[in-house]
């Protein structure tokens, strides 16, 4: 300020030094502003890009296994019914099968209609497929439906059905290395001269009853044993309660159960396992 008190122009220098600060802080400004810019575009693209490539890895279309061509099984006799099952598979998206069960022999056929007429209601079968180790790999429920043939009588059981997903993956299948079938079906009893004109031996006709004790279970062949060295072939439908019996004693670390055994006959015994109250049926093997 001069000697009268009034302000003095701003020098020239001073001008120059804001006028440069106002262009630097000026271009600062622009270049945040540009770069926001270019981080939003990019983090945009990116999103996109993202976006795009999860819908065109989910939108490719899953490749289709090969069908596997048909299979036939080996024929299996369910003796314990006095019936012999065939059983025929294929892969085509899924696990199909078809299973045709006939009596065992022609002396059974007027047997077998009159059981089928009379049970037909409460007829099945399950049908198990398993690895070489003789581990179940798979299992279906199925209802078969009865085929009439001559003389107005049925003659054979069949079924066409699926296996689902979880009962028979793809890869399991390709395992199955053999099968078996357990069957709710009344045992078949032949009605013809020939099949009662055959006499027992005094041991296979005499009844008997005895205690025993379980020592194993073959639940693939459906073997039983006891500790005095007999083996019994135990009824397919009820071969699950006597691996139980097997097991339960295993795992809970008991000692085999005690079993009382009646037989009619060789090849009629019922085996009561004393300490559940629970029985099988089965025939004197050895």
């Amino acid at each position: 300020m001069d000697e009268l008190g009034v302000p003095r122009p701003v020098t020239s220098e001073v001008q120059s030094r804001l006028s440069i600060g106002q262009r630097i802080k000026g271009f600062g400004l622009k270049r945040l502003l540009v770069a926001c810019v270019g981080i939003g575009v990019g983090l945009g693209i990116g999103i996109i890009a993202t976006v795009a490539s999860i819908v065109w890895l989910t939108s490719r279309p899953t490749p289709t296994p090969e069908p596997i061509p048909a299979r036939d099984w080996p024929q299996l006799d369910v003796e314990g019914a006095g019936l012999r099952a065939k059983l025929k598979t294929d892969w085509n998206d899924s696990v199909r099968l078809q299973l045709l069960v006939t009596p065992r022999s022609d002396d059974l056929r007027a047997a077998f209609n009159d059981a089928v007429q009379s049970h037909r209601d409460s007829i099945s079968f399950t049908v198990h497929l398993y690895d070489k180790a003789g581990f179940e790999l798979c299992k279906k429920d199925v209802t078969p439906t009865p085929a009439v043939g001559a003389a107005d009588r049925i003659d054979e059981l069949q079924a066409n059905d699926t296996f689902l997903g979880y009962e028979c993956s793809l890869s399991n299948y390709k395992e199955a290395d053999d099968w078996n079938l357990s069957y709710v079906f009344p045992a078949l009893i032949a009605k013809t001269k020939t099949a009662t004109a055959r006499t027992a031996t005094p041991q296979e006709s005499t009844p008997s009853e005895e205690d025993d004790t379980l020592t194993g279970f073959d639940s693939y062949r459906g073997h039983l044993e006891t500790l005095s060295g007999k083996t019994f072939l135990v009824r397919e439908g009820e071969k699950d309660i006597a691996s139980m019996w097997n097991i339960n004693a295993q795992v809970e670390g008991k000692k085999q159960p005690r079993l009382h055994i009646t037989c009619k006959t060789k090849d009629d015994c019922v085996i009561e396992n004393t300490t559940n109250s629970q029985a099988v049926h089965g025939r004197r093997i050895g």
